[in-house]
């Protein structure tokens, strides 16, 4: 029962717009690092399998020396899908030196968010700065659980 990720190839274009489809409603999305709609099932990414099974789909898009993630998929959920796609994500920044490694979460999706939350404090192999962050898209503007504001930043 071991997960296996691997990179998004041409022969996976189906499956990656049928997961994208089915979790956001289609295959053009708003990726709010990069204030812009892009294809998301024309970024590269990463496939995990279980068992054979497709299990989840990460994609990314890389600008000015950052790595961010567009969308991240767990079809199947509570198995350690997410984690072994952000992994992935992870050494393509790392290879690639990436100053900045990312995602933003909408607030109203809390499984991410619960999940990461011990990842958010640890430093990044990119520039030893935090490698993921949850909430807004300005991380300083959203309230740390201790109600002040949350000084995770990438700057």
């Amino acid at each position: 029962m071991a997960i296996s990720v691997r990179a998004i190839g041409p022969d996976d274009l189906s499956l990656v717009s049928r997961v994208l489809t089915e979790s956001w409603g289609g295959t053009t999305l708003m990726v709010l690092g990069r204030g812009e709609l892009v294809n998301a099932a024309a970024l590269p990414g990463f496939v995990a399998e279980l068992d054979g099974e497709a299990a989840g789909v990460v994609t990314y898009a890389e600008s000015e020396g950052s790595v961010e993630i567009a969308t991240l998929d767990a079809v199947l959920p509570g198995k350690g899908v997410g984690r072994a796609l952000l992994d992935a994500v992870r050494a393509v920044a790392v290879e690639r030196a990436a100053d900045r490694l990312w995602l933003v979460t909408t607030n109203d999706n809390t499984t991410p968010c619960a999940s990461t939350s011990a990842t958010a404090s640890i430093s990044s192999p990119c520039a030893g700065t935090p490698w993921i962050g949850c909430g807004p898209a300005s991380p300083a503007s959203r309230p740390s659980p201790t109600g002040s504001r949350s000084g995770m930043s990438s700057s």
